[in-house]
């Protein structure tokens, strides 16, 4: 059986061990796996717990600001240990996400495991406040993510609902989610669905999750063999007995994304066009003078943080004539219900303008 091997986009496939195609199709995993191409991940609430969108969005305008009061002017190299090593707390990670996102779209599916408590002797009580990963969705539903939870932010900077991710759930806890899906129920049908199209090296493998302790809190007895430190021997699947199961993960190969964006961004260069766009100028493109006044009363109701905007009314993208800073340019048409600050998530240093949307650009004016 062919584990490793390089699909038709010439890109590695890793299956490690050969433990993903040996064990996770077999009759032992009581784990199914369903494929989204379109997953809803509004659907995960359990982000909006005690917020909302709009707090999800100024969540990450707060890790713009603090970057603008704490660390802009700190050494290149702690900049780059904290890109690579503290990566969600990074502003400059967080905007390379986006604007990888943006352009190249998700690199792999968004990595969900769920089960219903009752159906494993528990109950909700138990997965509540142990830092453990878990979410509660409702009265008998758990969640966790091994992929993907810092990147449900990106996506609500994006705009973006739908998603696509890889859902695996007990047979027998009948949970079910919307959108169509494929179900994932053969080696065959993984390559075909799947990993034959990836665009992406990828690699496969499996991972363990305890129910009510994190690894770390268990005692290790230096068995290669048992997958899940002499608590039991399941290699793919919920074990109730034991209070933990193994499911399978789907990523990136090494992190390469990192080293790809950190790379492609001249950190110092774009530091000095950000500290020259202040205050902010907001051009807003408009022949009608009362839209023109909805327009702007939207962006300064959107605003949390009070900063100092100039706006310009124009008629015309052309009129924009600074030489220094970022700036942004909207149409009057649009209703601002998200914080602007956002568009600072697409400025770098090397593009003259991004297009976010219809009538939405960020203006790099030093380009």
């Amino acid at each position: 059986m062919e584990t490793n091997y390089r699909n038709k986009n010439n890109k590695l496939i890793s299956f490690d061990r050969n433990i993903v195609p040996k064990y996770y199709f077999s009759n032992d995993n009581n784990l199914q796996l369903r494929y989204y191409k379109k997953f809803d991940f509004n659907q995960l609430d359990f982000r909006m717990e005690d917020a909302n969108q709009k707090d999800e969005i100024n969540t990450g305008i707060k890790v713009f600001e603090d970057y603008l009061e704490n660390e802009i002017d700190i050494n290149l190299d702690e900049l780059k240990y904290q890109f690579m090593e503290h990566s969600h707390t990074s502003f400059l990670y967080s905007k390379s996400m986006c604007q990888d996102l943006f352009k190249n779209g998700v690199h792999h599916p968004i990595g969900i495991v769920c089960m219903r408590p009752s159906a494993v002797s528990s109950n909700i009580e138990k997965f509540i406040d142990l830092n453990t990963g878990w979410r509660v969705l409702n009265d008998d539903l758990v969640v966790f993510m091994y992929s993907g939870v810092a990147r449900l932010r990106y996506f609500e900077i994006l705009e973006w609902s739908y998603i696509p991710a890889f859902v695996q759930s007990p047979k027998n806890h009948d949970i079910e989610f919307d959108d169509d899906y494929t179900l994932i129920d053969s080696y065959d049908k993984l390559l075909d669905e799947y990993s034959n199209d990836v665009k992406y090296d990828t690699q496969f493998y499996q991972q363990d999750k305890f129910f009510y302790k994190r690894k770390h809190e268990l005692e290790f007895h230096h068995d290669e063999d048992n997958l899940f430190f002499n608590r039991t021997k399941k290699h793919f699947g919920i074990d109730s007995e034991h209070e933990c199961l193994s499911h399978l993960v789907c990523c990136d190969m090494q992190n390469d994304h990192k080293v790809k964006n950190w790379d492609l961004e001249n950190v110092k260069k774009y530091n000095k066009i950000l500290k020259n766009s202040f205050p902010i100028k907001v051009y807003i493109r408009s022949d009608n003078e009362l839209e023109y006044k909805n327009c702007k009363n939207s962006i300064i109701d959107s605003l949390v943080t009070k900063f100092d905007i100039q706006f310009k009314s124009i008629t015309s993208k052309k009129q924009i004539n600074d030489k220094k800073g970022f700036v942004f340019y909207t149409d009057s048409s649009v209703i601002w219900d998200d914080n602007i600050l956002k568009l600072f998530y697409f400025t770098n240093s090397y593009e003259r303008e991004i297009v976010f949307k219809k009538n939405v650009s960020v203006i790099n004016c030093e380009v």
